[in-house]
């Protein structure tokens, strides 16, 4: 069985008071503003034997937004790519 997915969220972070600075200057909160998220996921489940199962999926994770918090994060702009493997054997 082989699955392909693609999932997009988008919010955005308004309304937030500002921060006070050590000066006493007010600035605004580094956490408003839009983020994005896209994942894109492939996976492949094979029956090896009658109680053997092999199963693999590939993920990738991409985050955008003009929030100054998320253009901190170090996937800001890049993709980020997971692998995973698993074996399951039924008795």
């Amino acid at each position: 069985m082989m699955t392909a997915k693609y999932e997009h969220l988008a919010f955005n972070i308004s309304g937030l008071p500002g921060m006070m600075q050590m000066g006493g200057t007010l600035v605004a909160d580094p956490q408003a503003g839009n983020v994005e998220v896209h994942a894109f996921e492939l996976g492949l489940n094979a029956w090896a034997t009658k109680h053997v199962r092999l199963t693999a999926n590939y993920i990738m994770n991409y985050i955008t937004g003009d929030s100054g918090a998320v253009k901190k994060n170090y996937y800001f702009g890049r993709a980020e790519h997971e692998l995973l493997a698993r074996v399951g054997i039924n008795l």
